[in-house]
């Protein structure tokens, strides 16, 4: 297969990168992620990546942990210690990276700035269009025998 890196992958999907503040409330965060139909919001505050909520820390750390959204700070049970990557990764070690650290979202830094953020969706999707052009280019190459030799 191809070597793909992350900066291909991140041109081609929007530039918007969907952040919260560490000061927001968790009702806040679970309804930026209802809008734009998301699983995750990097937690950022005057440009800083502090972490990360997802539908999972939301559903574990407030719900399992019978808080109050509204009154719960997304600082409280937001993910620290992100795994990240950068433009110049392969997708082969991003996506060894995701399924080692069991996460779903690696945000991808270029010099410690934020440039974006792919997903596991992401990164199999890149997996399976790679994996269609080598099956195009190697049934272009395959001779394609004369009806009559197919007749038996």
């Amino acid at each position: 297969m191809e070597t793909i890196i992350i900066s291909e992958i991140l041109a081609s999907k929007p530039h918007h990168i969907r952040t919260v503040t560490p000061y927001a409330c968790v009702t806040d965060a679970v309804r930026l992620m209802n809008r734009y139909n998301i699983g995750a919001l990097l937690v950022m505050d005057e440009g800083v990546l502090l972490g990360i909520i997802t539908e999972r820390d939301v559903l574990f750390r407030v719900v399992g942990q019978h808080l109050e959204p509204e009154a719960t700070l997304v600082s409280d049970v937001m993910t620290r210690g992100l795994v990240t990557v950068t433009p110049h990764t392969t997708l082969q070690e991003a996506m060894h990276r995701v399924t080692e650290q069991r996460v779903r979202h690696l945000p991808v830094l270029d010099d410690d700035q934020l440039v974006g953020v792919v997903s596991s969706g992401d990164l199999t999707r890149a997996i399976t269009n790679a994996l269609e052009r080598e099956v195009d280019a190697l049934s272009s190459k395959i001779p394609i025998a004369p009806n009559h030799m197919l007749d038996v």
